[in-house]
């Protein structure tokens, strides 16, 4: 469903829909621009209706909505999304390896 969407909504070589998922986690990007502020409740509708078809329930405790507009940002498998500023002055969304992974990573590395 989300590679469907991703097809429909891509405009040159942006898309207006990412996602990420593993296991039973998943993480869904949609752009911020305001010709596709439509996208995100669409994208939460068609969500909750895959996974009754499912039969999969949502956690709520769990699942939680991020803005990185508002400068919040969010862990997944050992990463963190948020938005920074580029060199030319144009937001973006950025994966950055979490530091204390990276650090435990490292000292994996130099000891073997």
């Amino acid at each position: 469903m989300l590679q469907r969407a991703q097809e429909v909504t891509s405009y040159g070589e942006w898309t207006a829909i990412e996602y990420v998922r593993f296991a039973d986690d998943i993480v869904v990007l949609v752009d911020w621009h305001p010709r596709q502020t439509w996208l995100f409740d669409t994208v939460q509708e068609r969500l909750r209706e895959e996974f009754d078809k499912l039969q999969v329930e949502l956690n709520e405790e769990k699942s939680r909505v991020v803005d990185l507009a508002r400068g919040e940002c969010f862990g997944f498998l050992g990463f963190d999304f948020r938005r920074v500023r580029t060199s030319k002055g144009r937001w973006m969304p950025v994966v950055l390896r979490q530091m204390k992974k990276r650090t435990d990573l490292l000292r994996k590395l130099k000891g073997i």
